[in-house]
């Protein structure tokens, strides 16, 4: 019987589309070692870095000078819309059955993105339908790595066959799924998270 939920947010409860992220730098003249820059966005996601660091680091990967402000509005470019009311709504009709957890790779610019794009009062409303937050540039890790999947266990005193994970990434469901909790590999373009009931009963 599932007791817990444990959303992914990007791509899940938030619309994105990371594609407009790397058009937006192809157009300011990114080279193709931007794209092998996996650590640096690794490190601003665990918070290892601050977004002047992360922002420093990716300059170099560019033909030309690159003004701040541009770089940050390429980089926020797959935020494509705000929370949406009807995901607030469906979270509160959860939240009296559920325990709710959030547990999200995000970082301060994309975060801060969130709240200008949903405004201040509806981000919170949002983030108020949850027991728990978990941002990895908060707390230091990022998933797939265990020790991310440990804390939520040991934070909220979890029994993993009771919870339900739901991702987009394949490796963050693997991590999941070697934590011991059941799973929905969430595809964007196919699943709904409206669907969620659906999941559940397949998992009762």
């Amino acid at each position: 019987m599932v007791q817990t939920i444990i959303f992914d947010f990007g791509a899940v409860l938030l619309a994105i589309n990371e594609s407009l992220t790397w058009k937006e730098f192809e157009k300011l003249g990114a080279k193709k070692s931007l794209r092998e820059q996996r650590s640096v966005f690794c490190a601003f996601e665990k918070g290892e870095i601050s977004h002047d660091e992360f922002l420093i680091n990716l300059e170099p990967h560019f033909e030309a000078k690159i003004f701040r402000p541009d770089l940050v509005k390429a980089w926020n470019a797959l935020l494509i819309s705000p929370v949406q009311s009807e995901i607030i709504t469906f979270l509160k009709a959860l939240k009296h059955r559920y325990t709710l957890l959030l547990l999200s790779n995000t970082n301060a610019l994309h975060i801060k993105k969130v709240r200008e794009l949903s405004g201040p009062f509806r981000y919170g409303q949002f983030t108020k339908q949850f027991d728990r937050v978990y941002y990895s540039h908060e707390i230091g890790m990022r998933k797939p790595e265990k020790q991310i999947f440990d804390k939520v266990i040991a934070d909220n005193a979890l029994i993993p066959s009771e919870c339900l994970y739901i991702d987009d990434k394949k490796e963050n469901i693997e991590g999941g799924e070697a934590a011991g909790f059941k799973t929905w590999h969430f595809r964007p373009s196919v699943d709904t998270i409206l669907d969620l009931d659906k999941v559940l009963s397949a998992h009762q």
